[in-house]
């Protein structure tokens, strides 16, 4: 393993892609448990339509490139589908759960990702 070391903050407003390589949207925000210092969610912003999504941090890993977040919605936990709690400057803000970006982004994805151009329409 190399690149053990990195700083959360050069990854801020980084794009995020799915692993076929489709843009979800970037990063916005890094949250962590007061207690531990440990990563639980990641806040997505999108693109189109423009919200912000807390999703926990089981759904993405780092790609191979230095500022590459994949975001995969295999590898997630299920159980941690939902946010508990979200910092202060957060509660002015609508920020929407996993559920919501499974329902209102993912659906578009698959549509642009299973999309040919090979295909006739008659």
């Amino acid at each position: 393993m190399h690149n053990l070391i990195f700083s959360v903050s050069s990854l801020l407003h980084c794009e995020l892609y799915t692993p076929e390589g489709l843009n979800i949207g970037t990063l916005h925000d890094v949250v962590c448990n007061k207690d531990s210092g440990k990563i639980t969610y990641l806040i997505v912003e999108t693109c189109s339509p423009d919200h912000l999504f807390a999703i926990h941090h089981s759904f993405f890993y780092l790609g191979q490139e230095e500022d590459e977040i994949i975001f995969d919605q295999r590898i997630g936990r299920e159980n941690h589908a939902i946010y508990l709690d979200l910092p202060g400057h957060y509660a002015s803000k609508t920020v929407l759960k996993y559920r919501d970006f499974l329902q209102l982004i993912l659906p578009n994805l698959a549509v642009a990702g299973h999309r040919s151009d090979n295909e006739t329409l008659f």
